[in-house]
């Protein structure tokens, strides 16, 4: 003990007072007290530093196994030596320790932070010390000690960055991070100064860290650090062995971000991390980036996503297959949503991982959600995959995202159907279902094996527990590159315990390698009835898809004899045959055909009188004969053909059996027509007083054949046609022949209120009244039928329904055209078949192979429309936009106020000057020069009501070339309808010669009772010329 004493005097006198001996060893034998609290903190000291070991120099199972070992018995043998510790003796080891920590340690700590910040506040304190310091170093003939070592990357002790450095690690121990921080910017500064590199990136990370800590105690904390991170990041990135600590400082940075809940920068610490370091712990990064968009107040969704995308495809590149398969699974449940490329792209990876680890049944489930259509690249490497996955995966029916097969549009063909319009089939004989396919890639695909599958259902068109055996094939087939076709499908009902059968799914093969099967189920209409439908969606049931299965079934079988090719003009007769191929017998049998330009029963008639709408006519049936078992009826149709291209013609016959049960039989066939002879017809005014209209007719042959023009039948209310021209005529390929008519008013008593019921209709729609169809649908059109020729036999205007219908298409163009601002059905029953100035032209010819044509040439507008002055009247007051309005709704207002302004613009709101001024001049001859030459002026009221007129004589402004007028210049007067009024006028002839005449003014107003219902005034010139000659 002596001896010891003696140590310690020794001790103090070299290390201070502060010295002590502990009394150790007391014990006479162990303690297991404290043989347990020894052996626990020496065995956790052990296991830290054999963890150290192993991060830094990874070991072999059995070498771990062996360190393991020995760390057990090093444990054992410290016990061993700490068996003579008494629990007294460990109660002064920790006394000894917390009186060193608390007299020694700290005081020491805070003397020294005291001494550190008295001694650098006095360098750095002052305007004069900072001048001076910085003269030393900018003027100073040699640099400094500390420049010189620093040099050399070292800094003296005692130098002043070395100082305020040790400074803030003191603070930093003390937890004084304000003061801490502080210094760290100071020596950041000066190590800036001195462009040592690694000091100034260490100050400032360690800047970044106390102040991030400082937050942690303060709410008051400004986040002003993300550009020194990155500058510190950048500094460290500079040097040669930066990476690692722009590593640990990121890392660093990030986790003390996460103390103060600042997710975002924590996110962008990670991310910048990531750069720093190889793949398996870049990916670690940025998972845990992609985890700290999630943890912001407004998680950022996409920012994570992207983050996780960036990890899995690290995770990929080293071999971690598991990790990114989950990375890549979490991407495709948030692209799923966006419906974004990125989704694909996930799934394509999981299906390759996958595929890699050979779970073939799953990389075949991932596949398949991307044959949704892309580029054609990207389908063509789909495709590909797949081919790859399916020969190994088990053999499974799977479903497409997209449908080959459109539910929507197919449905079930069938020559008969229930009087509710499901199709009714027969056991054991075909019936036809009508498909309809569309590719949604962009490359090739084929189909093969295609089946069609049925299931029991009941009336309703749900599904019922009886069984069936149905099945319906389809030739293999190959559709283009997003190509849509409509294709028709076989089916037999083998046996069937149902009445009813409905399509359930169709079944294929896709690139002869993947077999789908899709569902074929549907909606019907959208109800709407009641409040509760509107409010929800609900369906009725779809019996698009649905047959019904009969024993007794009666059947008709329809045989038409239609040709491939036929002429436009042409009129085609088909003959149909009709069999009762049943045992049961037939009645009540009604047949309609479609177009309504094609009619089994065209009666003749002398007269061709047209209805003013005769669409509601084309809906009724033809009635036919009763039918017996086994019995036949033959029935004849004329077919107009009235434009080129492919024509489909439908026959709709309608039976009944001796249950009164109502079945309906369907057909279509179609031919093409090729256009042989055209017409285009001219108007103008003949060159007489009398206002007469003169119509030019160029026919053209368009065939390659040669074609004979037999004759020109002129159809219209109003005009007849007047000519010397002769005919037939031969045109070869190409020939055009041109004819020259006359037309000649003629009013028929029948047709003069045809513009008075169409303004009539138009008053009771534009004021709100109800439709009356008593009005109009009773009315008959009476026409002139002129000939210039030969006309067929049977002729075309021989036969109204037929020409009714013909005509009826080409007026429904021409209302489209003219009339699409107001209603269909307005202009429907607003305007009659055929107007009151129209003329129609059917010209008759035929080939060399006796083949007859009749083409239809329909619309001519000739003349002023013919009507009343009252007409005009109500016109007027029709087209007038600020007129009463009497509708409830303001919409309905803006519309009818639409309709009114678009009217004035049409053939019936747009009348143009009824008037024109003709001469008829010959060669005049004179005895002298000048001399004043008298002329009449013929005024021609083109207009079927008389007009009051007034003409004006306008001087021509240059006298060369022009007869001056002389006298009264000023005319006035009436002309009657449809005639002309002379008017004595002079002229100066001042020499021999041809001389044009002055314009004229012409005024025309339109009285209705002393009313002045329209004026117009044109200014227009005089299209004749005056030869004047002397006499000899």
């Amino acid at each position: 003990m002596s001896r010891s004493m003696a140590l310690l005097e020794e001790v103090r006198k070299t290390y201070g007072l502060d010295c002590a001996i502990v009394h150790v060893n007391s014990a006479q034998e162990p303690d297991p007290l404290v043989h347990a609290i020894y052996t626990c903190k020496m065995h956790a000291s052990m296991s830290r530093m054999h963890a150290d070991d192993q991060r830094s120099s990874p070991m072999t199972s059995s070498a771990a196994k062996a360190a393991d070992d020995s760390t057990t018995i090093a444990a054992s043998q410290e016990a061993l030596k700490g068996a003579r510790l008494s629990m007294l003796d460990v109660q002064r080891i920790q006394a000894y320790v917390r009186e060193m920590i608390t007299k020694s340690l700290v005081p020491y700590l805070e003397r020294t932070v005291q001494q550190l910040g008295e001694h650098i506040a006095s360098q750095r304190r002052g305007l004069t010390g900072r001048l001076l310091g910085a003269g030393r170093k900018w003027f100073s003939s040699r640099p400094s000690s500390d420049q010189v070592l620093s040099d050399h990357g070292i800094y003296p002790t005692t130098s002043l960055p070395f100082q305020t450095r040790r400074l803030a690690d003191m603070a930093m121990h003390i937890r004084d991070y304000r003061l801490a921080a502080q210094m760290y910017e100071a020596a950041r500064r000066d190590f800036q100064a001195d462009q040592a590199t690694l000091h100034s990136a260490c100050a400032g990370e360690m800047y970044c860290l106390a102040q991030l800590l400082h937050a942690t105690t303060t709410p008051a904390y400004h986040n002003s650090l993300t550009q020194l991170f990155l500058h510190v990041c950048d500094e460290y990135v500079s040097i040669r062995v930066g990476e690692f600590f722009a590593l640990r400082g990121a890392v660093l940075y990030g986790t003390m971000q996460e103390l103060v809940s600042d997710y975002e920068h924590m996110a962008m610490a990670y991310m910048r991390a990531a750069e720093f370091t190889d793949e398996i712990v870049r990916a670690l990064l940025l998972e845990h980036a992609s985890l700290a968009y999630l943890r912001m107040s407004r998680p950022h969704m996409r920012r994570s996503a992207a983050a996780l995308l960036l990890a899995a495809a690290q995770y990929e590149s080293c071999g971690q297959n598991e990790l990114a398969l989950r990375c890549y699974m979490r991407t495709a449940d948030f692209y799923k949503a966006c419906n974004t490329p990125l989704h694909d792209h996930s799934l394509f990876k999981m299906a390759h991982l996958v595929h890699s680890s050979g779970r073939m049944d799953d990389a075949l489930a991932y596949l398949l959600p991307l044959l949704h259509g892309s580029l054609p690249e990207l389908d063509a490497v789909l495709l590909h995959a797949l081919e790859t996955v399916t020969k190994y995966a088990h053999d499974t029916r799977v479903t497409l995202p997209v449908p080959l097969f459109q539910p929507g549009a197919s449905y079930i063909l069938q020559s008969t159907a229930s009087d509710n319009g499901i199709p009714c089939v027969r056991e054991k004989e075909p019936f036809h279902v009508q498909l309809t396919l569309r590719n949604p890639l962009g490359v090739e695909v084929a189909l093969t094996n295609v089946a069609l599958h049925f299931v029991s259902a009941h009336k309703n068109g749900h599904a019922s527990s009886a069984q069936v055996n149905a099945l319906g094939r389809l030739d293999d087939l190959t559709l283009g590159p997003h190509e849509r076709r409509s294709v028709v499908a076989a089916a037999y009902v083998h046996d069937a315990k149902a009445e009813y059968v409905r399509l359930s799914h169709v079944t294929y093969t896709l690139a002869g390698m993947l077999h789908v099967q899709q569902d074929m189920s549907k909606h019907g209409k959208r109800l709407n009835s009641t409040l509760e439908q509107r409010r929800t969606r609900m369906y009725a049931p779809d019996l698009s898809l649905l047959a019904r299965v009969r024993q007794d079934m009666p059947h008709v079988d329809m045989h038409v004899d239609v040709p491939t090719h036929a002429y436009v003009g042409e009129l085609v007769h088909i003959r149909m045959r009709l069999v009762n191929t049943s045992v049961s017998n037939i009645s009540s049998l009604t047949i309609k055909s479609i177009p309504a330009h094609m009619q089994c029963s065209c009666l003749t008639a002398s007269e061709l009188e047209l209805p003013w709408n005769p669409s509601s006519s084309f809906t009724h049936a033809a009635p036919l004969p009763a039918l017996q078992g086994g019995q036949e009826h033959e029935i004849t149709f004329v077919y107009h053909v009235l434009s080129p291209g492919e024509q489909v013609l439908t026959w709709v016959l309608c039976y009944e059996n001796a249950a009164h049960e109502h079945f309906e039989a369907r057909m279509e066939q179609s031919l093409i027509a090729h256009v042989a002879m055209q017409a285009v017809a001219r108007v103008r005014l003949t060159a007489r007083r009398e206002p007469l209209y003169g119509l030019a007719i160029d026919t053209k042959n368009c065939s390659s054949d040669t074609l004979t023009c037999d004759g020109i039948t002129f159809v219209s209310p109003l005009w007849k046609a007047h000519t010397e021209a002769s005919l037939p005529a031969t045109l070869t390929a190409g020939d055009v022949l041109t004819t020259f008519v006359r037309l000649q008013p003629t009013l028929l008593p029948q047709n003069a209120d045809i513009v008075t019921h169409m303004l009539n209709e138009l008053h009771r729609y534009l004021s709100g009244k109800a439709y009356d169809s008593s009005l109009t649908t009773s009315m008959q059109i009476a026409t002139h039928v002129s000939q210039l020729g030969h006309a067929h036999d049977p002729a075309l205007t021989s036969m109204p329904s037929l020409y009714s219908a013909s005509r009826y298409i080409q007026r429904q163009t021409e209302l489209d055209r003219l009339y699409n601002f107001m209603p269909k059905r307005l202009a429907q029953r607003a305007f009659p078949l055929i107007g009151p100035n129209d003329v129609d032209l059917v010209l008759h010819w035929h080939d060399a192979n006796h083949r007859r044509g009749q083409t239809l040439l329909c619309g001519v507008k000739v003349g002023i429309q013919h009507c009343t002055a009252q007409d005009m009247a109500s016109l007027k007051t029709l087209l007038d936009l600020h007129g009463p309005s009497h509708a409830m709704y303001e919409e309905t207002a803006r519309e009818q106020a639409m309709i009114r302004g678009r009217l004035r613009h049409t053939p019936l709101g747009s009348v143009g000057m009824p008037l024109s001024v003709y001469a008829n001049l010959d060669s005049v001859m004179l005895d002298q020069v000048p001399a004043a030459q008298s002329i009449t002026l013929f005024i021609r009221n083109e207009a079927p009501w008389p007009l009051s007129f007034s003409l004006t004589l306008v001087q021509p402004t240059s006298q060369a070339g022009f007869a001056p007028w002389l006298g009264k210049l000023s005319h006035s007067g009436t002309v009657g309808a449809w005639t002309s009024c002379p008017i004595d006028v002079c002229v100066l002839v001042t020499e021999p010669g041809t001389f044009q005449l002055g314009n004229v003014q012409c005024q025309a107003t339109l009285y209705d009772k002393e009313q002045a219902i329209k004026s117009w005034n044109v200014i227009s010139a005089m299209d004749v010329l005056l030869v004047a000659r002397l006499q000899v």
